[in-house]
């Protein structure tokens, strides 16, 4: 498996906005376009192919000079479960601390809290209810490793 940071005009950036809508919009009955973010073009977008085919992204918003903002991960179905989420994260932070960001946060649904949890992200905030679903906060201090 590799992984591969992508712009809007690669040929992987239409297969991650399958992936996202499949993944995460399409289980909310959401049509095929919510999976966009008005955010796309200054986003770090981060895939993971194997075989050619893209299994995995995560994408993330740049907030400030030294925060960011998951507002996308997503696996393939049959990918789900496998061990490389931790990859796929370790080479996103390792790329924001080049950039001098030093902490990352996702807003997550709270069934995600304890894979997020498994990743390092602590509870920063209450859960709170949006669109009839329950979110919570969850953030990491990203270090450089020794």
């Amino acid at each position: 498996m590799r992984f591969k940071f992508i712009g809007l005009s690669d040929p992987y950036y239409q297969d991650e906005l399958m992936l996202r809508w499949e993944a995460i919009e399409k289980p909310r009955g959401l049509p095929p376009g919510s999976e966009r973010s008005q955010e796309e073009k200054e986003s770090i977008h981060l895939v993971a192919i194997e075989k050619n085919q893209l299994v995995g992204c995560v994408v993330c918003h740049p907030q400030s000079e030294t925060e960011g903002k998951i507002f996308h991960l997503a696996f393939s179905e049959e990918y789900k479960g496998k061990p490389f989420s931790r990859q796929l994260l370790s080479a996103l932070e390792e790329f924001l601390m080049n950039k001098g960001i030093s902490h990352l946060y996702v807003v997550a649904g709270l069934e995600m809290k304890d894979f997020y949890s498994h990743l390092g992200f602590a509870v920063e905030e209450e859960p709170f209810e949006r669109f009839g679903a329950f979110f919570q906060k969850m953030g990491k201090t990203l270090l450089a490793s020794a």
